[in-house]
Protein backbone atom coordinates (compact mmCIF):
# COMPACT_ATOMS: atom_id res chain seq x y z
CA UNK A 1 0.00 0.00 0.00
CA UNK A 2 1.19 4.00 -0.45
CA UNK A 3 3.20 4.68 2.33
CA UNK A 4 2.76 1.68 3.84
CA UNK A 5 6.40 2.05 5.64
CA UNK A 6 5.48 5.00 7.74
CA UNK A 7 1.58 5.28 8.18
CA UNK A 8 0.09 3.25 10.88
CA UNK A 9 -2.30 0.50 9.99
CA UNK A 10 -1.52 0.64 6.37
CA UNK A 11 -0.21 -3.05 7.50
CA UNK A 12 -2.82 -3.52 10.09
CA UNK A 13 -4.73 -7.14 10.63
CA UNK A 14 -8.03 -5.20 12.18
CA UNK A 15 -10.56 -4.00 9.69
CA UNK A 16 -11.50 -1.04 11.48
CA UNK A 17 -14.58 1.54 11.57
CA UNK A 18 -15.09 5.18 12.49
CA UNK A 19 -17.46 5.33 15.13
CA UNK A 20 -19.71 8.61 15.47
CA UNK A 21 -22.12 9.20 18.53
CA UNK A 22 -22.04 12.77 19.38
CA UNK A 23 -22.14 15.99 17.52
CA UNK A 24 -18.43 17.41 16.95
CA UNK A 25 -17.38 14.18 15.87
CA UNK A 26 -15.37 12.87 12.37
CA UNK A 27 -12.50 13.47 10.34
CA UNK A 28 -11.59 16.91 8.63
CA UNK A 29 -9.22 17.87 6.31
CA UNK A 30 -7.10 21.14 5.49
CA UNK A 31 -9.06 24.79 4.14
CA UNK A 32 -8.13 24.33 0.74
CA UNK A 33 -9.46 23.57 -2.58
CA UNK A 34 -9.10 19.98 -1.97
CA UNK A 35 -10.48 17.47 -3.39
CA UNK A 36 -10.50 19.23 -6.57
CA UNK A 37 -13.44 17.40 -8.14
CA UNK A 38 -15.74 18.78 -10.43
CA UNK A 39 -17.37 17.77 -13.95
CA UNK A 40 -16.62 13.99 -13.08
CA UNK A 41 -16.76 12.62 -9.73
CA UNK A 42 -17.19 9.63 -7.38
CA UNK A 43 -18.02 9.73 -3.72
CA UNK A 44 -18.15 5.94 -2.06
CA UNK A 45 -17.77 5.04 1.53
CA UNK A 46 -19.54 1.87 3.63
CA UNK A 47 -22.61 3.38 6.14
CA UNK A 48 -24.16 1.87 8.86
CA UNK A 49 -26.45 4.37 10.43
CA UNK A 50 -28.28 3.75 13.63
CA UNK A 51 -30.87 6.59 13.48
CA UNK A 52 -33.40 8.19 11.04
CA UNK A 53 -34.04 11.54 13.27
CA UNK A 54 -32.71 14.63 12.05
CA UNK A 55 -30.14 15.15 8.97
CA UNK A 56 -27.50 12.86 9.10
CA UNK A 57 -24.08 13.72 7.16
CA UNK A 58 -21.11 11.64 5.89
CA UNK A 59 -19.44 13.52 3.35
CA UNK A 60 -19.60 17.18 3.06
CA UNK A 61 -17.29 20.22 1.66
CA UNK A 62 -19.62 23.61 2.21
CA UNK A 63 -21.31 24.87 -1.03
CA UNK A 64 -19.59 22.93 -3.49
CA UNK A 65 -21.05 18.87 -2.19
CA UNK A 66 -22.60 17.25 0.59
CA UNK A 67 -24.21 14.21 1.04
CA UNK A 68 -26.56 12.46 3.53
CA UNK A 69 -29.82 10.74 5.11
CA UNK A 70 -32.53 13.13 6.12
CA UNK A 71 -35.80 11.71 8.17
CA UNK A 72 -34.14 8.33 7.02
CA UNK A 73 -34.00 9.31 3.10
CA UNK A 74 -30.96 9.79 1.33
CA UNK A 75 -30.29 13.36 -0.33
CA UNK A 76 -27.19 15.18 -1.97
CA UNK A 77 -27.06 18.94 -2.63
CA UNK A 78 -24.01 20.57 -4.86
CA UNK A 79 -23.09 24.54 -5.35
CA UNK A 80 -21.21 26.76 -7.97
CA UNK A 81 -20.66 29.79 -7.82
CA UNK A 82 -20.51 30.21 -4.12
CA UNK A 83 -24.43 28.95 -3.70
CA UNK A 84 -25.58 25.58 -3.50
CA UNK A 85 -28.12 24.44 -6.87
CA UNK A 86 -31.51 23.78 -6.95
CA UNK A 87 -32.47 25.12 -3.78
CA UNK A 88 -29.90 23.30 -1.80
CA UNK A 89 -31.27 19.60 -0.79
CA UNK A 90 -32.47 17.40 -3.19
CA UNK A 91 -34.31 14.31 -1.64
CA UNK A 92 -33.71 11.05 -3.79
CA UNK A 93 -37.12 9.08 -1.52
CA UNK A 94 -34.87 5.86 -1.17
CA UNK A 95 -35.05 4.82 2.00
CA UNK A 96 -31.67 3.87 4.26
CA UNK A 97 -30.86 0.54 5.78
CA UNK A 98 -30.99 1.11 9.84
CA UNK A 99 -28.45 -0.89 11.96
CA UNK A 100 -27.20 -2.58 8.42
CA UNK A 101 -23.62 -1.97 6.64
CA UNK A 102 -24.46 -0.41 3.27
CA UNK A 103 -22.24 0.73 0.28
CA UNK A 104 -23.08 4.15 -1.13
CA UNK A 105 -21.62 5.54 -4.37
CA UNK A 106 -22.69 8.85 -5.79
CA UNK A 107 -21.47 9.50 -8.95
CA UNK A 108 -21.48 12.10 -11.10
CA UNK A 109 -20.89 12.78 -15.04
CA UNK A 110 -21.39 16.21 -16.25
CA UNK A 111 -24.87 16.90 -14.68
CA UNK A 112 -26.23 13.52 -14.10
CA UNK A 113 -25.78 12.10 -10.67
CA UNK A 114 -26.56 7.91 -9.89
CA UNK A 115 -26.93 6.61 -6.58
CA UNK A 116 -25.92 3.24 -6.04
CA UNK A 117 -26.34 0.96 -3.26
CA UNK A 118 -24.47 -2.38 -2.88
CA UNK A 119 -23.53 -1.47 -6.49
CA UNK A 120 -26.90 -1.81 -7.87
CA UNK A 121 -28.14 1.86 -9.16
CA UNK A 122 -31.42 3.18 -7.23
CA UNK A 123 -31.85 6.69 -8.19
CA UNK A 124 -30.61 9.22 -10.88
CA UNK A 125 -31.03 12.93 -11.62
CA UNK A 126 -29.90 14.97 -14.51
CA UNK A 127 -30.01 18.60 -12.08
CA UNK A 128 -26.11 18.31 -10.93
CA UNK A 129 -24.27 21.17 -11.79
CA UNK A 130 -21.65 21.22 -14.73
CA UNK A 131 -19.14 22.16 -12.62
CA UNK A 132 -18.96 22.42 -8.74
CA UNK A 133 -17.40 25.18 -6.40
CA UNK A 134 -13.54 25.17 -5.96
CA UNK A 135 -13.36 27.03 -2.74
CA UNK A 136 -11.42 26.56 0.71
CA UNK A 137 -14.21 25.30 2.74
CA UNK A 138 -12.70 21.92 4.52
CA UNK A 139 -13.80 18.57 3.32
CA UNK A 140 -15.19 16.81 6.43
CA UNK A 141 -16.21 12.79 6.87
CA UNK A 142 -18.70 12.04 9.18
CA UNK A 143 -20.50 15.96 9.43
CA UNK A 144 -21.19 19.38 7.69
CA UNK A 145 -19.82 22.25 9.53
CA UNK A 146 -19.38 20.17 12.78
CA UNK A 147 -23.21 19.97 12.78
CA UNK A 148 -26.07 17.71 10.79
CA UNK A 149 -23.37 14.78 12.38
CA UNK A 150 -23.90 11.11 10.92
CA UNK A 151 -24.65 9.31 13.97
CA UNK A 152 -23.02 5.21 13.25
CA UNK A 153 -20.14 3.80 11.33
CA UNK A 154 -17.98 5.02 8.75
CA UNK A 155 -15.42 3.11 6.86
CA UNK A 156 -13.79 2.85 3.19
CA UNK A 157 -14.65 6.13 2.11
CA UNK A 158 -12.90 7.09 -1.07
CA UNK A 159 -13.24 10.40 -3.29
CA UNK A 160 -12.77 10.53 -7.04
CA UNK A 161 -12.60 12.69 -9.95
CA UNK A 162 -13.82 10.64 -12.62
CA UNK A 163 -16.89 8.87 -12.67
CA UNK A 164 -16.66 5.12 -11.66
CA UNK A 165 -18.69 2.38 -14.11
CA UNK A 166 -21.19 -0.13 -12.39
CA UNK A 167 -19.48 -2.52 -13.22
CA UNK A 168 -15.86 -1.25 -10.75
CA UNK A 169 -18.55 -0.18 -8.20
CA UNK A 170 -19.29 -4.05 -7.93
CA UNK A 171 -15.96 -5.15 -7.99
CA UNK A 172 -13.97 -2.71 -5.77
CA UNK A 173 -16.71 -2.06 -2.98
CA UNK A 174 -15.47 -5.64 -1.82
CA UNK A 175 -11.49 -5.16 -2.01
CA UNK A 176 -8.57 -2.95 -0.84
CA UNK A 177 -6.94 -0.25 -3.11
CA UNK A 178 -3.59 0.39 -4.43
CA UNK A 179 -3.86 3.78 -4.13
CA UNK A 180 -2.81 5.23 -7.02
CA UNK A 181 -5.47 3.82 -9.60
CA UNK A 182 -6.23 6.25 -11.98
CA UNK A 183 -8.64 9.09 -10.77
CA UNK A 184 -8.43 8.72 -7.02
CA UNK A 185 -8.18 11.80 -5.02
CA UNK A 186 -8.40 10.24 -1.56
CA UNK A 187 -9.19 6.66 0.26
CA UNK A 188 -8.96 6.86 4.30
CA UNK A 189 -10.14 2.98 5.23
CA UNK A 190 -9.47 4.11 9.76
CA UNK A 191 -7.28 1.35 10.01
CA UNK A 192 -5.01 3.43 12.20
CA UNK A 193 -5.05 2.48 15.73
CA UNK A 194 -8.16 3.48 18.00
CA UNK A 195 -7.56 7.42 18.80
CA UNK A 196 -4.84 8.06 16.66
CA UNK A 197 -5.16 11.60 15.30
CA UNK A 198 -4.36 11.24 12.15
CA UNK A 199 -6.66 10.12 9.49
CA UNK A 200 -4.10 8.39 6.71
CA UNK A 201 -5.15 8.96 2.97
CA UNK A 202 -3.98 5.48 1.52
CA UNK A 203 -4.05 7.65 -1.75
CA UNK A 204 -0.94 8.65 -3.83
CA UNK A 205 -2.30 11.89 -3.25
CA UNK A 206 -1.36 11.62 0.46
CA UNK A 207 -4.14 14.30 2.02
CA UNK A 208 -4.69 13.14 5.66
CA UNK A 209 -7.08 14.30 7.66
CA UNK A 210 -7.73 14.47 10.94
CA UNK A 211 -9.18 13.11 13.58
CA UNK A 212 -12.10 15.20 15.41
CA UNK A 213 -13.79 14.76 18.41
CA UNK A 214 -12.20 11.64 20.06
CA UNK A 215 -14.24 9.51 17.16
CA UNK A 216 -13.67 6.20 18.04
CA UNK A 217 -11.78 3.15 15.76
CA UNK A 218 -13.46 0.03 16.19
CA UNK A 219 -13.39 -3.53 14.51
CA UNK A 220 -15.86 -4.15 11.89
CA UNK A 221 -16.03 -7.93 13.31
CA UNK A 222 -18.01 -8.91 16.06
CA UNK A 223 -16.52 -11.69 18.22
CA UNK A 224 -19.08 -13.19 20.93
CA UNK A 225 -19.13 -15.67 23.69
CA UNK A 226 -21.41 -18.90 24.17
CA UNK A 227 -22.12 -21.73 25.86
CA UNK A 228 -19.79 -24.63 25.55
CA UNK A 229 -17.13 -22.47 25.96
CA UNK A 230 -17.03 -21.38 21.67
CA UNK A 231 -16.24 -18.05 20.63
CA UNK A 232 -18.28 -16.68 17.53
CA UNK A 233 -16.78 -14.58 15.20
CA UNK A 234 -19.42 -12.40 13.27
CA UNK A 235 -18.54 -10.44 9.44
CA UNK A 236 -21.29 -8.28 8.85
CA UNK A 237 -19.69 -7.59 5.85
CA UNK A 238 -16.62 -7.54 3.52
CA UNK A 239 -13.13 -7.23 6.31
CA UNK A 240 -10.59 -5.53 5.02
CA UNK A 241 -7.90 -5.16 6.65
CA UNK A 242 -4.44 -3.25 5.96
CA UNK A 243 -3.09 -6.67 4.83
CA UNK A 244 -4.65 -10.06 4.07
CA UNK A 245 -7.62 -10.90 5.46
CA UNK A 246 -9.20 -12.20 9.08
CA UNK A 247 -6.50 -14.62 10.77
CA UNK A 248 -7.44 -17.10 13.06
CA UNK A 249 -6.07 -16.53 16.80
CA UNK A 250 -2.59 -18.86 16.79
CA UNK A 251 -4.35 -20.44 19.98
CA UNK A 252 -7.37 -21.82 18.03
CA UNK A 253 -7.58 -25.55 17.95
CA UNK A 254 -11.13 -25.91 16.00
CA UNK A 255 -13.52 -24.06 13.50
CA UNK A 256 -17.06 -24.31 12.29
CA UNK A 257 -18.39 -22.22 9.50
Amino acid sequence: QVNASVDPGADSTVDNYLNITTQGQGAQGPSTTYPVVSGDATWEIWIFPTTATGGKNYFSKEVAFTFGVNEGIYQWAMGTGGAWANGGWVTTGIRAHLNAWTHVAWVKSGTNLKLYLNSQLVYEANTAPTTLSQNSNPLLVGSRSQFEFFEGRLDEARIWNVARTQSQLNQFMHQRLVGNETGLRGYWDFNEPDLTSVVYDRSSVGQDLSLVGSARRLDVKQTTRVSGGHTVVTFPRTYLPGVGGWTAPANATNAQA
